[in-house]
């Protein structure tokens, strides 16, 4: 039985909207370790910076702030490196 160009087609886009949903959901939960984090450590977050870190979608950035978040020593400090 052959597969034709259409059912390869299909496959490969069903293959790859997985992997972006995957990866959405990673950024998510790296965001939200984030916002646990600083909350933990700082009681309040400001809504714009909670803002701010939604709306990054770049993995590697989130789990480069994840080790900042518990570095950091100020928020202040922190919302500097959302930029």
């Amino acid at each position: 039985m052959s597969v034709s160009v259409l059912d390869q087609l299909v496959e490969e886009g069903f293959e790859q909207g997985i992997e972006q949903g995957f990866e959405q959901g990673e950024v998510k939960r790296e965001s939200k370790a984030i916002l646990r984090t600083l909350n933990k450590r700082f009681k309040q977050v400001p809504k714009k910076i909670e803002k701010r870190l939604f709306s990054i979608t770049n993995l590697e950035k989130l789990e480069n702030l994840a080790d900042f978040a518990y570095d950091c020593t100020t928020l202040a400090e922190f919302e500097k490196a959302l930029k």
